[in-house]
């Protein structure tokens, strides 16, 4: 399992929010940039349509090339919405970043590793096309909640998921997991006394 320090956790955190820390007049609303972009060129099984993202910044020209966060949802693998935000676009364009959300294939029918497939390609699309939004395509943090929090952390470890692409790992300046419980599904099965637990990770 997993384990990080809860100082080295906020040190990562705080990288993050403080790579642009803007003065409060300087902050700017999230507008949406673009809605629904497709970031693949095709289908795959699970998807009754292209895959998509949503990307949030300042509107007009904004200031230079930003860093970019994509979000990557939550929902044990087989449920959620790239428009599960919230407050997160407004939180992270106030301080100088481009905001992004993908949707990615749900289970069934496909597996994790094609949903970590889904966002590297996400990951490869803002490493091509942020900068015509604003963004810098060469400081991309990849943020993922729960069930998002393990792609995150497997487009992260297995190396051949952005190789797809022609990028290294390195295409990524960071990764945060948040409630990420799935990272060793096998000894959680085994472990947890929660029949119902047991059975989403058996499925």
């Amino acid at each position: 399992m997993l384990r990080v320090r809860r100082s080295s956790l906020t040190l990562l955190a705080g990288g993050v929010l403080a790579a642009v820390r803007p003065s409060a007049a300087d902050e700017e609303k999230a507008t949406l940039l673009v809605g629904d972009v497709a970031y693949a060129a095709a289908a795959g099984p699970g998807f009754r349509d292209r895959p998509t993202l949503d990307l949030y910044g300042v509107g007009g020209t904004g200031k230079g090339k930003r860093p970019v966060v994509l979000f990557i949802h939550g929902g044990g693998w087989r449920q959620g919405d790239k428009s599960n935000v919230r407050a997160q676009p407004e939180g992270f364009v106030s301080r100088g970043y481009i905001f992004a959300s993908a949707n990615y294939r749900l289970d069934p029918p496909v597996t994790p590793r094609d949903q970590g497939a889904d966002v590297a390609a996400a990951v490869a699309w803002l490493h091509a096309h942020a900068a015509e939004h604003g963004g810098d395509g060469g400081m991309i943090f990849l943020i993922g909640h729960s069930a998002g929090a393990h792609l995150a952390a497997l487009v992260g470890t297995d190396r051949r998921l952005l190789a797809a692409h022609r990028l290294e790992s390195a295409a990524l300046a960071g990764i945060v997991r948040l409630d990420g419980a799935g990272y060793d599904a096998s000894r959680q099965m085994a472990a947890t006394r929660l029949p119902a637990l047991r059975h989403t990770y058996r499925e």
